[in-house]
């Protein structure tokens, strides 16, 4: 992959980015020589794939937006709610790992809200969310999924989700279900449920420390779909690469398609 050169506009990144912003000055010093300033001496990132970078940049780049010069204006300089997209769960992913690294509010945002439309199976969204540090209140529906589920969380599970959620989740399971009476032996492993609406919310929202009340969202929270992320080894040693459709056009875009860097996965 990885040896690619990326000449891209500052703007966006010192708009959006806390961690870009003090990356790169604005507007650059007259011959300014520091890092993403030229092809020569470009912004070196180590800790991104190519493909992660590449899904990020296309919510800049959408070619929708990008050609409809009004709206990307008003995405520019008003609320920036980025909007007509449409990727599957695994883009999204690699943009919310990026933007929640890099410090893109606005894009993770944007990636949550697309995540929480998708079909992802309860216990990769909770350690997806718990990973890049996602609002924990918008897992109650997974956490209710794994805490009904009658087959036992298994050890490779409890590895994943990490040890205080798995504990959480083992207390969930025992207290939603029928007791076992003094002197009864169980034969069943797999006890039923007992709680029910009110109450296995409740139960949810003191034992994984919740503070929303709110009714589940209508969207597929506990359904079976698998959600992947990828990554790659990275290099150093640049490689210019072109762009095949130009989204902007530069003589008529405004100052900030001028303001260009150079960057190095």
């Amino acid at each position: 992959m990885e040896k690619t050169l990326f000449r891209l506009h500052r703007y966006f990144f010192i708009r959006d980015s806390r961690f870009f912003e003090e990356k790169l000055p604005n507007p650059p010093s007259p011959g300014d020589v520091s890092e993403g300033s030229s092809d020569k001496n470009p912004l070196v990132l180590d800790d991104a794939s190519k493909v992660d970078f590449e899904r990020l940049l296309w919510i800049f780049y959408n070619p929708y937006v990008a050609r409809s010069y009004v709206f990307l204006l008003h995405l520019i300089h008003h609320h920036r709610k980025y909007s007509l997209y449409d990727a599957d769960a695994e883009v999204w992913t690699s943009i919310l790992k990026l933007a929640h690294q890099w410090t893109f509010r606005e894009m993770k945002e944007l990636a949550v809200r697309e995540l929480q439309a998708h079909s992802i199976a309860p216990l990769q969204r909770v350690v997806l969310y718990q990973k890049y540090e996602v609002n924990r209140d918008l897992l109650r529906p997974a956490f209710i999924a794994l805490t009904t589920r009658d087959e036992p969380i298994e050890i490779d599970e409890g590895r994943e989700l990490g040890l205080e959620t798995a504990l959480r989740l083992a207390k969930a399971r025992e207290k939603a279900r029928v007791p076992v009476f003094a002197g009864k032996k169980s034969g069943n492993p797999r006890l039923p449920v007992a709680l029910m609406g009110g109450e296995l919310d409740a139960l949810i929202k003191d034992v994984f420390d919740l503070t929303t009340s709110a009714e589940p969202s209508t969207t597929a929270q506990t359904s079976t779909g698998q959600n992947t992320s990828g990554g790659s080894t990275q290099t150093h040693t640049p490689l210019t690469t072109e762009w095949t459709d130009s989204f902007i056009d530069n003589s008529s875009q405004g100052e900030f398609v001028d303001r260009l860097f150079a960057l190095v996965l």
